[in-house]
């Protein structure tokens, strides 16, 4: 048997971009004192077709404590992912046993190599917990692996009226069932909601361990029958369906726009060449995303499809109140903590904080309620400079080419620079 030998590191791409063919780059490490490694296949999975992983053939010898590129390949990038997505690395190893010959075992990486895709569109998923803090906290994590911005309902009728109206719908809903023996107190909400979902045609995806406990669920719905507690088992269950969703909500979006641009030409067609013209200029100045912040309907212009994303998917730094220009809240590039939580560092202001922070090259910018704008330290919390205004700084503060923009209680806007 083969284990414990190595490290598998992906080289390449350092992320994806949709629709693109991707070079993709794979290094061996051998981390053995005394004995030579012999690579034999690189299996590669991508984490949005699992179950199909490509063997690639190649020998490659890795003297001990030595790294060598095992896999240098291609792929092809579905134009709907969203996220961080990546591969599955399996490398085939061979070890000298007695005289010469050499035993094989493939080692796979536990988990996906990933790499964010910074174009790809954040979704909206209304998620229904089961309880069970272990099986939510999994799937939860999956969603936002691929680009949804999970939104868990307080009530029924809370997560009945997201339905209502065009700017609350989700791209999909997704509830976790406790098994048929289990917890039996989050089956209403999640049968009411895919309920709901499945009458205004939304995708509904239910995970459940035991598929017996969602016999009551609309047929529409797809159930999704896996070990909640296997994280690649769980990914290859619903990474299909994940991109089926990000597939059918980017269609019908399409869909919308191409109706209403019908419209404008049928109906207004001065509408139309005036804003052929507004979105030409605007491209080749870089100015479509500002307009489509400023503008109240961004439908007015035909721009690019900035406009449709709603948010400019990954910016250098937490600018903002809720990061990105649609509020997402989300950077599929950035990641917190998820287990051994410490606390890094806290810095006491003068009265409470209801503002929340901006984070940009390594400062944290903030406000509270003793009337001071802090800069801290985003490594250890030390205080790099206060402004005092005349009033409560309740709202966060936007930091733009080295300017922080805040409001405070004293009717004042404050532009603070260097």
């Amino acid at each position: 048997m083969v284990e414990s030998l190595g490290t598998i590191t992906l080289v390449e791409p350092t992320r994806l971009a949709l629709g693109s063919t991707e070079r993709v780059v794979v290094e061996y490490a051998n981390q053995n004192d005394d004995v030579t490694h012999h690579i034999k296949t690189v299996a590669r999975a991508p984490t949005w077709a699992l179950e199909e992983p490509s063997d690639h053939p190649g020998k490659v010898t890795v003297p001990p404590g030595e790294s060598k590129e095992v896999l240098d390949t291609t792929v092809e990038i579905p134009e709907h992912l969203g996220g961080r997505q990546g591969f599955q690395i399996g490398v085939e190893i061979g070890v000298p046993a007695e005289g010469d010959e050499i035993v094989y075992g493939m080692v796979w990486t536990p988990q996906p190599l990933r790499v964010p895709i910074p174009d790809a569109p954040q979704l909206r998923a209304l998620f229904c917990p089961s309880g069970v803090a272990e099986y939510d906290r999994a799937v939860r994590n999956l969603l936002q692996q691929w680009g949804f911005d999970c939104y868990s309902p307080e009530t029924q009728q809370d997560a009945v009226d997201q339905f209502e109206t065009g700017d609350t719908t989700p791209a999909c809903v997704a509830g976790v069932l406790p098994s048929a023996e289990g917890d039996a107190s989050a089956r209403p909400l999640v049968q009411t909601v895919v309920s709901a979902a499945c009458s205004h045609s939304v995708p509904s995806l239910v995970f459940a361990p035991d598929v017996s406990a969602a016999s009551a669920l609309p047929e529409e719905a797809v159930v999704l029958d896996c070990a909640l507690d296997d994280a690649m088992q769980l990914e290859r269950t619903a990474g299909p369906e994940l991109l089926g969703v990000r597939h059918l909500t980017a269609t019908d979006r399409q869909a919308a726009f191409l109706d209403w641009i019908r419209g404008v030409v049928k109906y207004e067609p001065k509408e139309l060449l005036r804003a052929l013209v507004y979105a030409t200029l605007l491209e080749q100045t870089g100015a479509t995303e500002v307009a489509t912040e400023t503008l109240e309907d961004a439908g007015s212009l035909l721009t690019s499809p900035v406009a449709l994303a709603g948010a400019s998917a990954d910016p250098t730094g937490w600018t903002k109140y809720r990061a990105t220009t649609a509020n997402t809240g989300h950077l599929p590039s950035q990641q917190g903590p998820t287990d051994n939580i410490t606390v890094r560092w806290t810095h006491e202001t003068g009265n409470g904080v209801y503002s929340s922070p901006a984070v940009v090259d390594g400062t944290v910018y903030i406000g509270s309620r003793d009337n001071r704008v802090y800069a801290l330290d985003a490594a250890t919390g030390r205080e790099r400079w206060t402004h005092e205004t005349g009033g409560d700084v309740h709202s966060s503060p936007a930091v733009v080419d080295g300017t922080v923009y805040v409001g405070s209680w004293d009717n004042r806007v404050y532009a603070l620079t260097g």
